[in-house]
């Protein structure tokens, strides 16, 4: 859905009660008569499961008492997310490299990891599609003197497996939109990437990452797929013939392939 100036809406979602988990892990090290390469097969042999419950047990912390703090970035953060930060929608038209912003959408960006640990993303779609039409350019900058649509600019889904019950997302202060943005629809599940630079919607949207742009053209090809026509809020809309799935991956080093979180 969307605004009357037709930039996007949150769809209803029934709202529930976070569930608080503990989980207690003692820590082990290696005897000192180990050598290194023993020491070192230890590490790797544990370290993704010490990097599950750090995590866990901090981004809880953190959400209990919803003040940001540096050890979500420094503790929380799984490796791969550190040494990289991306994350992979995949979609049968390409991948999407994102990379998400916990520095300033903490809360946004624990819940996208969520869905890493998740069986499934049955039901994660993007299911409308605007192109830039002759309103911006290739790199995103308003024409002047040209209407900021429709068409908008934008692919439009939403981040929620079926059968999953959605917590509203607390808004987050982020950046303006800009091509490549991606942002939440009111408190989610509803998202957007954006093709143009929105300025005129200032800091209406929580920002939580960026399509790297050598991807921006997937997201160009799923704004040129067959449309219907609607109508939300007396907004005139285009919405795909066939909504696009998408799966969130967990990106290798390098960026060359995606594997399940799970």
């Amino acid at each position: 859905m969307s605004t009357p100036d037709g930039s996007p809406v949150a769809m209803a979602v029934d709202p529930s009660t976070a569930v608080t988990v503990a989980t207690t892990t003692t820590r082990r090290v290696p005897p000192p008569c180990w050598n290194d390469e023993e020491t070192a097969a230890l590490v790797n042999a544990y370290k993704d499961k010490w990097f599950a419950l750090s995590y866990l047990n901090c981004a809880l912390s953190f959400l209990k008492t919803s003040t940001y703090s540096a050890c979500f970035v420094l503790f929380c953060l799984p490796e791969w997310m550190i040494i990289t930060g991306i994350v992979g929608f995949e979609t049968e038209h390409g991948v999407l490299h994102v990379k998400l912003h916990p520095e300033c959408a903490p809360h946004s960006v624990y819940y996208i990891l969520n869905l890493l640990t998740q069986r499934h993303c049955a039901g994660c779609q993007f299911h409308r599609a605007e192109n830039r039409g002759s309103y911006w350019d290739s790199e995103g900058y308003h024409i002047n003197n040209a209407p900021y649509g429709p068409p908008y600019a934008m692919i439009q889904g939403i981040l929620q497996p079926e059968g999953n019950i959605f917590t509203p997302i607390p808004t987050e202060h982020c950046p303006t939109i800009t091509r490549g943005s991606v942002a939440w629809v009111g408190s989610g599940p509803e998202f957007f990437i954006s093709l143009a630079n929105h300025h005129e919607w200032k800091q209406s949207y929580t920002v939580f990452g960026s399509v790297l742009p050598e991807d921006m053209d997937v997201a160009e090809r799923i704004a040129g797929l067959p449309t219907i026509a609607d109508v939300w809020n007396s907004v005139n809309v285009s919405v795909l013939e066939t909504p696009v799935s998408l799966t969130v991956r967990r990106m290798k080093s390098g960026q060359e392939q995606a594997e399940p979180g799970s």
